[in-house]
């Protein structure tokens, strides 16, 4: 249920955040507008960013839970969705949208996972087993993930399989993102955002995660000793600089990335492209000897 809610509200946020990127960027639209378009946004944002919490709260429920069945079930769900894909029909474009919803469901069951460790560690802090209790749940969510990964990469392989579609999709599909990666970042984009096209092209919500994120992160601050507020007010800032340097750091590796899949690429095409001008030049050849031959 929380996934067919989630991307029922990433599709509606993207739409609220075009109309409000729209309403930013273009001079004739009225403040009038713009005002709703902006209350809208920060209603969507609010309204997944508790869907979101429900479901971080009930994934930590499940692994807290002193039941193991709860742990097994999780995991094995995992596995239960492949019966809603394994046996559907594909092309390269549904399997292009299909991996990218699957990149983004691992980078939020990691933030997840992430967050109920911090929060786990934040309440023990104050005890002798803390670090015990860290490397416990660190345990347990390298589990979960793993799990993750493995349902994913044989729900791939079955499909690929069953589809007849080349592993050389993924390739393209990794050339397509890093495409729009290249593209919105050389080129400013004359409506929107240019993170927000990204994250658009594979149905990322970038604004609940992050308000989660730090929601949690004030929770689990809370239960660590000598919480005062200059304290607090030196890990905010520390954070939010580790947090910018890794954002920085991030673009510019992910560019890199993209530059180098973008020039990887064109070099192969330019191998075919000269492959085929060899090809067509020895058939002429071929056709040339052959008339002059028929003419003797």
């Amino acid at each position: 249920m929380f996934e067919v809610l989630d991307k029922l509200m990433v599709s509606f946020g993207q739409d609220t955040l075009d109309s409000l990127y729209y309403s930013v960027s273009a001079p004739a639209i009225r403040k009038r507008h713009l005002t709703t378009n902006f209350l809208v946004a920060v209603a969507y944002v609010l309204a997944h960013a508790v869907l979101l919490f429900v479901h971080v709260i009930t994934l930590f429920v499940a692994v807290n839970s002193a039941d193991q069945a709860l742990l097994t079930l999780l995991i094995s769900n995992n596995f239960a969705e492949m019966k809603s894909s394994v046996f559907k029909r594909f092309d390269p474009k549904l399997l292009f949208q299909l991996t990218c919803s699957d990149m983004v469901e691992r980078f939020k069951l990691l933030l997840f996972l992430g967050l109920i460790t911090l929060l786990n560690f934040g309440q023990h802090a104050k005890e002798e087993g803390g670090t015990a209790v860290f490397f416990d749940m660190g345990k347990v969510c390298g589990l979960i993930f793993s799990g993750e990964i493995v349902a994913d990469c044989i729900k791939h392989a079955f499909i690929t399989k069953f589809n007849e579609i080349d592993a050389g999709c993924y390739a393209k599909s990794a050339e397509e993102l890093a495409r729009e990666v290249t593209l919105h970042r050389l080129q400013s984009h004359r409506r929107l955002d240019r993170t927000h096209v990204i994250c658009k092209k594979i149905g990322f919500a970038q604004l609940p995660l992050a308000a989660v994120a730090v929601r949690f992160s004030t929770i689990a601050w809370s239960f660590l000793p000598a919480s005062s507020w200059q304290a607090a007010l030196s890990f905010g800032l520390l954070l939010f600089a580790v947090l910018l340097l890794s954002k920085i750091a991030s673009g510019l590796c992910l560019t890199r990335w993209a530059a180098g899949i973008e020039e990887r690429e064109m070099g192969k095409r330019e191998a075919r492209a000269r492959e085929r001008e060899r090809e067509r030049e020895r058939e002429a050849l071929v056709g040339s000897r052959g008339g002059g031959g028929s003419a003797i």
